[in-house]
This record gives structure tokens, sequence and C-alpha cells, in this order.
């Protein structure tokens, strides 16, 4: 009926084109959470999954006709004619001069049809969402410079409209901590952004950047980085700030992203009622969160992957285990894990903090300041956190892979083992090479951009 009555032109991709494109196979190498990947992994081609090694992409290419034409550089078509279905659905071809079908074949070989198909399905999503990314970030500020590095990433995603920073919370016991993160803020032009700071935490110690960076002054004697929140200053208390954020969003809406010990997160889920809302924690984050994306835990072994385990169980874990066990345990929601050993061959590039940071005609730049304190110049530094901040912003861009779901158990020590099942929550990370050139490129262009 279609053959016979169809009113406009019709042009035919057979299956003699369709078997000669094998696509798909290109997919492996973008995020899991693309369901386009899942389906190729699921469905079966020649004995093997699709993801490995393609299948016949017969509806791709006449989707690609159909919106860019019969290209020169790709097709051939036919002269016009005619095609007839018998009662057996046989297809035959008749020639005639003013007939309203055509049907294509390669104008060269299949492989140049077979790479655009495979590039497009590959390609991540280049729109942003119509609303930025409900954030809050909880940091252990002062502990490791990858925090101040991720804060900027923050930033830069922020003055993209990507996310929009709700509060960011303080995990280490330094009144300093608090201070820089406000230094930062109002560098950037956002000292409004509330900070609040963790009460009896486990980390006391002032690090090798909080007080350089907290102390420093201009040649007048005024503070180098202007704030308002001082050491001596009195902030909110993390919990509290994170139940008070919480309650005022929209549900199933923030993203949570932890970086440091996980000492403020498990008390938010231990908490109790309060003026803020008449949820308790469990329940306020069932109600309010979408994600958690945290920096935590080591998986690799030393016959496993290509960096070094050092034997130890991961800083952010150990410095405070028992809450560590509780947020594995006990979190309502899903978690997206950025392990040690990724942030490891994630180096972020130490030249780029030298040229791209400190600008003529604009103050000194505060991560910069931070960055120079936590070694000697020049040199590279693991992006444990700033994997954690990207995720968090940007899923669905094939910067990142992610195992199946699965559940992290810990040991009384903080050894983490990561456990495949279908009912966990737990997601973690990890990205082949090509993925890691574009993360890095990505973090640079993030934490140095103007605000």
């Amino acid at each position: 009926t279609v053959c016979r009555h169809w009113p406009t032109e019709m042009i035919w991709s057979g299956f003699a084109v369709g078997q000669k494109v094998i696509a798909g196979g290109g997919l492996v190498d973008t995020t899991t959470r693309n369901p386009v990947r899942r389906a190729y992994q699921l469905r079966m081609f020649d004995g093997r999954p699709s993801l490995r090694g393609g299948k016949p992409a017969f509806d791709q290419t006449a989707v690609l006709i159909a919106v860019r034409g019969v290209e020169d550089r790709y097709w051939r078509a036919s002269p016009p004619g005619r095609v007839e279905v018998d009662d057996a659905g046989r297809t035959s071809w008749t020639a005639e001069e003013d007939g309203p079908h055509r049907f294509v074949n390669f104008r060269y070989r299949p492989a140049g049809v077979t790479a655009l198909i495979d590039r497009m399905m590959a390609k991540p999503p280049l729109l942003k969402s119509q609303r930025p990314v409900p954030v809050i970030f909880d940091t252990d500020m002062g502990a490791d410079i990858d925090d101040a590095l991720a804060l900027a990433v923050l930033h830069g995603l922020q003055s993209r409209g990507e996310v929009d920073m709700l509060a960011i919370t303080s995990s280490k016991d330094h009144p300093a901590s608090a201070t820089v993160i406000d230094m930062i803020n109002t560098w950037y032009g956002r000292g409004d952004i509330p900070i609040g700071r963790v009460v009896d935490g486990f980390q006391q110690d002032d690090g090798k950047y909080l007080i350089p960076t907290a102390s420093a002054k201009t040649a007048d004697g005024q503070p180098l980085f202007p704030h308002d929140l001082t050491p001596e200053s009195a902030a909110p208390e993390a919990v509290s700030l994170i139940r008070k954020t919480l309650a005022n969003a929209d549900d199933d809406s923030v993203v949570l992203i932890l970086v440091g010990q996980q000492t403020n997160v498990a008390r938010l889920l231990q908490s109790a009622p309060d003026q803020h809302s008449n949820l308790s924690g469990m329940d306020l984050v069932k109600q309010k969160v979408r994600c958690l994306s945290v920096m935590a835990g080591a998986f690799n072994r030393p016959d496993q992957g290509p960096v070094r385990f050092d034997g130890k169980p991961e800083w952010n874990i150990r410095v405070d285990v028992e809450s560590a066990k509780t947020v594995f345990e006990k979190w309502p929601v899903e978690i997206v894990v950025a392990p040690w050993e990724l942030g490891r061959r994630l180096m972020y590039p130490g030249f780029s903090v030298e040229r791209d940071f400190d600008r003529p005609n604009r103050p000194p730049h505060p991560v910069a300041h931070t960055y120079r304190h936590w070694d000697r110049m020049p040199y590279d530094r693991p992006s444990f956190d700033l994997i954690s901040v990207l995720h968090a912003a940007r899923p669905n861009r094939g910067y990142f892979n992610e195992t199946e779901w699965g559940r992290v158990v810990l040991d009384e020590k903080g050894y983490t083992t990561f456990k495949p099942d279908p009912g966990g929550k737990v997601r973690v990370l990890d990205c082949t090479d090509a993925q890691a050139a574009r993360t890095i490129e990505a973090f640079v262009g993030l934490a140095s951009e103007a605000p």
C-alpha cells in the first residue's frame, strides 16, 4: 500500500546497505548511563554483544539520509524508478523516467558512513539543561590542594550556568578552612554562598596552605584576598546548614558533592527533626537529594590496573572510618564514587596554574596562591576531588565510564571493596585514555575560567 500510494518521493536504504555498515563499537568509550550503549551491550550479534565490534546499522543509514539528504561524498542515488512489494514481502525494482522512488548505494567504501554514524551515536550531548544543577559541596579544604581546584571548577561551572552552589560545608576542623573557602568564593564574586563548619571533627591541623592564604597581606597591610568570614567568626554548624539548605530545595533535585571525610554527611543521616525540617536526616535525604557524588575509596590491588596501590586505606575513608561505613551502608539514594586510582591517573598540570590563573589587570588568584604553598613549583597533582565535581555537573558528557550497580563494603580499617549487586545503589567511575585527555582539558578550562 505504501509503495503504490505514497504521494511524495521515497528514498530506499536497503538491507544491502545496512549490512555493510557495522557501527556501534565506538559506544564502548561512552558513559554507561547512555541507554544506547546499554542496548548494544545487551543485543547479541554474531554470537557476541553488539558493543564488542558493532552490528549492522540498517536504521541509522535511513535516519542519516532523512536528515542530511543523499550527500555525494557518501552516497550514489539510483535513477528514478519504482519499488514493488509482492505478497511474500519480496521487493523488486523497475526503472521509470518519472518514477517516485530512488535507492542508495555507497559512492565509496562503507567505512566513511560507519565512522560518521559511530561518531554521532557516541557524541555526548552538547545542550545544557534548562536549569543548573543545585549542589551542596562538602570539602575538607586544607587537607589537599585538589579541594581548592575542585572549588574553582565549581565556580567555572556556575559561571557557565551549569550549577548553582546552594551551600559549602567544611569537614576539616580548622577555623581557617572556612576562611579560605570564603576567600575563593569572594574572588569569584560569590561571597554570599553560605558556608558551614564541622564541630568536633577529625582533622584539626592547619595543613600547608590554610594559614599562608588566610593571613596573606598586600604591601599596605590589607588582606590579599578579600573575605568576610575570618577564623574567629561565628559560622553555621555544617549539618544544620545542610538541613536548612535541603529543606528549602526542590524535591529530588540536589546533588551532594562529598570530597573529604564523611563526618558531616554521616551526621546528616543520623540527624533528628529540627527548626529547619520536621523530617529525620534519612527522610530529608530521600526527599531532596538526587545523588551523592563522592571521592572515596581505593579499589586497585598490586596486580590490577596501571596505578600502583600503596597498601593503605584511602585517606578520606581512614580519617573517619565509622562515618564512611554509615554513609555506604545507609545512604538511601544513588552514590557515584570517584576512586583514588582514577584521581591518580588524572594529573592536574601545574603549568596551567602558573600560566592561566594570575593574569594582568586582575587581582591575584587565591587558588594559585594555595597551589604554590602546597608543594614546590612546578608540580602536577592528582585530580581526586575534581572528578566528583565534574561528574555531578555533567554526568552524561562521556567523561567517565561507570560500573554496573553494586555496593561498597568497608572493613574495620577502612579498606574498600566493590561488590556488584543489581539491588545496590553505588557505581564506581573509571575512564579510558581518550576520556582522560578530554577530562583534564575540561578541568583546566573550568578551574582557570575568569568570573
